[in-house]
């Protein structure tokens, strides 16, 4: 979509900023595929490192959790055998139950060996559960292992005027599974490889492994564990057979996985635009001499606590970046545009935050232009017509200090009556210096 908006139009400065921020944060994204790779070793600080929520280095934080609370998305699947051969079970059903969906359908084994089914093939249907109070409405569906559903779910909703129906379509989404043992142990399966795909391109692709931990001397499994990886979540699972006679009768699974976490480009906006304005707004009145500076700042401090909290540390200090380089450019506008001179200094942002605080950093960034050298009060003095009394000398200037003004003089205290000069003022070159005579009336 980036790509089109390129192609068909020049970028404007909002299009690149979201093209960097985007490829910023793509870049703190992370993965620690090493962990949980099967259900007792996967803790819940492992599965943050594993989904990427946590990262081993920079930016060692993305968001979420454990800021917030940890939700693993779980569900709980039986599979009963209908039919075996003696040894092996080589048909069974499917269902797994999760909080907002179910899965039902069937396997069958294609290639038994020995006591063992070497590779089989599976059909699931998954159904979405009505959500909230709505109910199943619409015509009935029959599912693959027999069961029936319904194909949309109702609402009853009423506003000030009527009540009304709102009606929304079930998915039912198709799924199709392969399997086949990957090793041998003991005259059983004892690890076994699984591909499963939907038929309509929603999910992603899962490549599914098996390790079994405890073999039945009929040569099936009895405990197993499994992770599951894909593009868009991993998920980690154990199993126990529960009816074990020539085979396998029962068992039972427990899943729980997490989708993976990319930083989020959202929050970065939400820096951006929301404590952007007090960010600036902040930085102006600190500028301008102005002690209210310290509310906006306030604001803007909360608000980028959130974004670092929620979005991570990348698009935290995304949002920062972005904000210095336009108060930057807010700061070369006002210098270039208005009659407010500032300071190069004033170029950094918290320079100029902290120099309100600080006496010594408002020299640094003065708010009222002013030559630098020159003291406002000084004016220069003609060496010349300046003469002391005894006891008064002047002595040499500094050569490190050029400022005129600047005189170092030594002996006793200066008072009015120490300093005189030969010069005195005169009247206008026509004008006679005497003083005219008296007047008199007559």
């Amino acid at each position: 979509k980036f790509g089109s908006m390129l192609t068909s139009s020049p970028p404007t400065p909002l299009l690149l900023l979201l093209l960097f921020a985007s490829g910023a944060l793509s870049s703190f994204s992370c993965r620690d595929k090493s962990v949980c790779n099967d259900f007792g070793g996967c803790s819940d600080r492992d599965a943050l490192f594993r989904s990427g929520h946590l990262c081993h280095g920079f930016p060692t934080y993305n968001g979420g959790p454990p800021i917030t609370k940890l939700v693993w998305d779980d569900e709980s699947e039986v599979y009963a055998c209908l039919t075996n051969n003696g040894s092996a079970c080589t048909f069974w059903t499917t269902r797994e139950d999760g909080a907002d969906e179910y899965e039902v359908g069937s396997c069958t084994c294609s290639n038994v060996t020995g006591l063992f089914c070497q590779a089989w093939h599976c059909e699931q249907q998954e159904v979405d559960y009505c959500a909230g109070e709505a109910t199943d409405c619409g015509s009935v569906v029959t599912l693959v292992d027999g069961s029936t559903t319904t194909s949309s779910c109702c609402e009853r909703k009423c506003d000030e005027d009527q009540c009304y129906t709102v009606r929304k379509a079930r998915e039912i989404e198709r799924e199709f599974s392969d399997c086949h043992c990957t090793d041998v142990a003991n005259g059983g399966c004892s690890s076994w490889f699984c591909f499963e795909q939907d038929n309509n391109g929603i999910s992603a692709a899962e490549s599914e492994y098996y390790t079994c931990h405890q073999l039945h001397a009929n040569g099936y499994c009895i405990e197993w564990e499994g992770h599951i990886d894909s593009t868009e979540e991993f998920e980690v699972s154990e199993c126990v057979c529960n009816t074990q006679t020539s085979h396998c009768a029962l068992w039972t699974c427990y899943e729980k996985g997490l989708d993976y976490f990319d930083p989020l480009l959202g929050w970065t906006a939400f820096g951006v635009l929301l404590a952007g304005p007090f960010f600036l707004g902040a930085v102006f009145l600190a500028i301008t001499g102005k002690a209210i500076f310290l509310l906006p700042a306030a604001f803007f401090v909360g608000l980028m606590f959130v974004t670092f909290m929620m979005g991570g540390c990348g698009s935290g200090l995304i949002a920062c970046c972005v904000l210095i380089g336009c108060a930057g450019i807010m700061v070369l506008v006002l210098s270039a545009c208005t009659d407010v001179k500032l300071d190069w200094s004033c170029l950094c942002c918290p320079c100029v935050l902290c120099g309100r605080l600080c006496a010594a950093c408002r020299t640094w960034c003065p708010s009222t232009p002013r030559k630098r050298g020159t003291s406002p009060t000084s004016r220069p003095v003609q060496l010349s017509s300046l003469s002391l009394q005894p006891g008064f000398e002047v002595s040499a200037l500094n050569e490190s200090n050029t400022d005129p003004g600047m005189l170092h003089m030594a002996g006793p205290s200066l008072s009015a009556s120490s300093l005189k000069t030969d010069y005195s003022p005169s009247a206008p070159p026509d004008y006679p210096d005497t003083k005219p005579p008296p007047y008199s009336p007559n």
